[in-house]
């Protein structure tokens, strides 16, 4: 299995998530990060599977995951999660 490491940024979209989804019910919000955790894991196994978007940074690659896109970079030990994005959000105001 390869390697997943999360930028700072990618880690507080988790949070985010995880406790606008909580406010409902916390085990849903815990499966919910748990399920892109594993798409992580399937990326990291696949990097190249993920859309190029180098227009956004060179390197950058882009996978969906429910409502929000995954935004990586490829490493010789797995991948790097830059952000997960949500769908509804324009990718332009995005920081990396």
């Amino acid at each position: 299995m390869s390697r997943v490491t999360y930028q700072e940024l990618a880690r507080q979209d988790l949070l985010d998530a995880w406790i606008h989804i909580a406010a409902d019910d916390v085990s849903v919000a815990d499966s919910y990060i748990e399920r892109l955790k594993e798409t992580c894991s399937l990326i990291a196994d696949n990097p190249n599977m993920g859309v190029d978007r180098s227009d956004i940074d060179d390197g950058v690659r882009c996978f969906p995951a429910d409502n929000y896109i995954i935004y990586y970079e490829t490493s010789d030990a797995g991948i790097n999660v830059l952000r997960f994005w949500h769908a509804s959000r324009d990718s332009a105001s995005m920081v990396l």
